[in-house]
C-alpha cells in the first residue's frame, strides 16, 4: 500500500484493518497514506515519483469514531434510517466496516431500502441504507392516502 501511494502520486487507503487497543475491543479502520515528494508535487512518471519520494504522511482512521463524529452518537429514538458500510474485494466478497445500528427492522412493504456501490480512493465500498418502521410520521401515513383519494377521486 505504501509503495502504491508513492508510485501513484495520490492519496491511498489501506484495505480494512483491525486496530487493537489495550482494554478496548477491536475497532475496524483504515490507514490513509499521502505521499510527499521533494518538489511537493508528484512527478509525472512512476519512476520519477519513486526517485523523488521524500516520505509518507499516514493517518489511522477508526470508522466508528469517524461516522459517530460526523453524525453524532447513534440514537434510535431520533433517527429514522440505518446504514451499513461494507468494503468490497475484487472477487465481490464484502466485509462490514460500520453499522449505524445493530438493528434489523422487520421487512414491510413501505420500508425503503437503497444500496450504492462507490469508490473511496482506491477501495470499493457498498453503502446500504434502510428506513426504520417509524420513518414515516403519523401525519405522513394519514395525509398521503387522503391527498391521493382527493386528487384521484
Amino acid at each position: 500500500i505504501m509503495d502504491s501511494a508513492v508510485l501513484s502520486g495520490s492519496t491511498t487507503v489501506s484495505p480494512p484493518l483491525e486496530f487493537k487497543y489495550p482494554k478496548e475491543q477491536k475497532k475496524e479502520g483504515l490507514l490513509l497514506f499521502v505521499p510527499l515528494y521533494f518538489d511537493f508535487e508528484a512527478p509525472d512518471t512512476r519512476q520519477e515519483r519513486f526517485k523523488q519520494a521524500k516520505g509518507l504522511i499516514y493517518a489511522p482512521i477508526i470508522l466508528k469514531d469517524m461516522f459517530d463524529g460526523i453524525f453524532g452518537e447513534p440514537n434510535l429514538k431520533k433517527e429514522r434510517v440505518n446504514f451499513k458500510v461494507f468494503h468490497m474485494d475484487e472477487d465481490g466478497s464484502r466485509k462490514l466496516l460500520y453499522e449505524r445500528f445493530q438493528y434489523t427492522p422487520f421487512d414491510k412493504e413501505d420500508q425503503i431500502k437503497k444500496k450504492k456501490v462507490t469508490r473511496f480512493l482506491n477501495n470499493k465500498w457498498v453503502i446500504e441504507v434502510s428506513t426504520f418502521p417509524h420513518f414515516f410520521t403519523q401525519t405522513d401515513q394519514i395525509a398521503s392516502p387522503l391527498v391521493g383519494s382527493i386528487a384521484f377521486g
